[in-house]
């Protein structure tokens, strides 16, 4: 009788560990993929700061932006395209943190906040739908101030680290075409920070515009390019990627969407 009541003992001890096991290791669980983790740096370009992410497996996300700091935390992710993932919250967490720069608002709408995670660099996404609609997630919001990359392992250092060649002597009230558009590349490749790409990856178009006389550019990626062919993109397209115009001060300024939606980036003529 003895032994029957200690092997059954045993047997509960057994079961009891096993529970306890199974119950932290769903404590545990990790909440974003390996590849994910760890601390990325980039720079926002319409609020001219640095921004900083640290990803943590258990679901916290820490944003340092400037010198505000955000936490955020995330319940679990869902895949809903190629690299690209939808964060699911904690109850009362606020995403202002993971949409640096983006300009959104609206009555009747609501937002799905995520990540593109691409090789060696994350971007943010944002989604939009009505408030009775279903997201599509193959169409993020564009031109809202979220088209920066964030890259992994070494701090944006902003301006300072791009090589460039700056000429304050420069009238820029009156530039030729190519100043317009080597100006506008210079300043979107420092921003994007994505070494795979340079600036024969991308068309740019100017224009004076006969309405307000100021000169406008659009930067398109050129998805014809060798770098892009190998990065995946569609050679079927050529979205538009970034505006820019040049004020009537002389000034570079980019859209970041929305009304009156242009932010001053440059005061001096600079190229690569």
């Amino acid at each position: 009788k003895r032994t029957t009541a200690t092997s059954s003992l045993q047997r509960k001890i057994k079961l009891t560990r096993q529970n306890l096991d199974r119950s932290q290791s769903q404590k545990t669980r990790a909440v974003f993929p390996v590849k994910l983790r760890g601390t990325w740096y980039g720079y926002v370009d319409n609020l001219q700061k640095d921004i900083q992410m640290t990803f943590s497996k258990n679901g916290v996300i820490k944003t340092v932006i400037g010198s505000e700091n955000y936490t955020s935390r995330i319940k679990n992710i869902e895949r809903v395209g190629v690299n690209t993932y939808c964060y699911h919250f904690v109850k009362g967490t606020q995403p202002s943190g993971l949409v640096a720069g983006a300009q959104l608002g609206g009555v009747y709408v609501r937002y799905a906040y995520g990540v593109y995670i691409g090789d060696g660099y994350i971007k943010p996404l944002v989604w939009q739908t009505g408030v009775d609609s279903d997201f599509d997630y193959s169409q993020p919001l564009t031109n809202i101030g979220l088209d920066y990359q964030l890259q992994k392992g070494r701090p944006s250092s902003q301006k300072s680290s791009h090589r460039k060649s700056s000429d304050s002597q420069v009238d820029t009230k009156n530039l030729t075409t190519q100043q317009v558009e080597d100006w506008v590349i210079a300043n979107y490749l420092e921003n994007r920070k994505d070494s795979r790409f340079t600036k024969k990856d991308f068309t740019i178009e100017s224009w004076k515009s006969d309405t307000d006389g100021l000169v406008y550019a659009t930067i398109k990626e050129n998805h014809q390019s060798d770098a892009m062919k190998q990065a995946g993109a569609d050679s079927n397209t050529s979205p538009t990627v970034a505006h820019y115009r040049i004020n009537a001060n002389g000034e570079l300024e980019k859209s970041s969407g929305g009304l009156n939606g242009w932010t001053v980036v440059s005061r001096t003529y600079y190229s690569d």
